[in-house]
């Protein structure tokens, strides 16, 4: 069987897809229960534009409709979650190797378990002592593991915050809970020059 490896933007050049626009990451549906610094939110436009049979067409591109898309290092899976709600291809493959995350999918997309881990989310009790004792556990099952996973993904903090978000609001609420902030310039995960809030207890190691 002869297999075809399809470019991603065909005859459009590299550098021109990816400096022609910044993504608004704010504004691709977050249908991941994680969150990522760096995610791949910002690639869903481009995926969109790589397999939407529509948006090929507009830019004069053959249409097409993979028989399977593979997603390896899937993390949050926002691609991989992406092709499947909006149909982009028949079938989908996320592929990763943390056991933590895997859980996680293996759970949601069990046709019982989701149901299980959907309720224990909205219901968990989220202080503490109860954080405390349920990570300490060991002695847990799919589900439960990926409920820890979960939670750990949304209670971890570290010494600092960094947003796209610059906004006076933001930069009131660090301030009324007694946070610094410092704008810095920083390049996106896809090149794009941008200034990015950073917020944090003390960051006076950055001034």
């Amino acid at each position: 069987m002869l297999v075809q490896q399809t470019t991603l933007f065909d005859d459009v050049p590299y550098d021109r897809m990816m400096h022609d626009h910044v993504v608004n990451v704010a504004s691709v549906p977050q249908l991941s229960p994680f969150r990522y610094p760096g995610g791949k939110t910002w690639l869903v436009p481009y995926i969109r534009r790589w397999l939407s049979p529509l948006i090929r067409q507009q830019n004069k591109l053959t249409p097409l409709y993979p028989a399977a898309f593979i997603e390896p290092f899937a993390g949050g899976g926002i691609i991989s979650l992406t092709v499947a709600a909006e149909n982009l291809a028949n079938h989908i493959t996320m592929v990763e190797l943390d056991e933590d995350v895997a859980a996680v999918w293996q759970t949601i997309f069990h046709e019982d378990l989701w149901k299980w881990l959907a309720q224990a989310i909205v219901s968990f009790d989220l202080t503490d002592e109860r954080i405390e004792s349920f990570f300490s556990r060991t002695d847990l099952s799919l589900q439960e593991w990926a409920l820890k996973t979960i939670i750990r993904n949304r209670v971890n903090r570290g010494d600092f915050l960094m947003t796209y978000d610059d906004t006076e609001e933001v930069r009131s609420l660090a301030q009324q809970h007694g946070f610094d902030t410092l704008t810095i310039a920083m390049k996106s995960t896809h090149h794009a020059k941008m200034q990015e809030l950073l917020i944090g207890k003390d960051l006076n190691w950055l001034k």
